[in-house]
């Protein structure tokens, strides 16, 4: 029995998973595990696993901005994993 190749998406988020993230971020956008580039702006060679944090993007220092072009917009912020 042949086995269900992943989509790209899907392999991404099993890796985000396994390392314990909640989702993805770069300069300046961020994304959930379970809406990843809601704005169409992935780069693959940007992005990096990042854990959620709420209150907005002061509380965690990071350089996203809450411009309602990502899932920033509700006051959620994704800093990069510490390694």
């Amino acid at each position: 029995m042949k086995s269900k190749l992943k989509k790209i998406s899907e392999v991404i988020v099993d890796y985000l998973k396994s390392v314990g993230a909640d989702g993805l971020c770069c300069d300046d956008c961020g994304c959930g595990i379970d809406h990843l580039s809601p704005c169409n702006c992935i780069n693959i060679d940007l992005c990096v696993p990042a854990k959620k944090y709420t209150g907005g993007c002061k509380n965690c220092n990071s350089t996203c901005s809450n411009s309602g072009e990502t899932e920033n917009y509700d006051g959620t912020c994704y800093k990069p994993l510490e390694k």
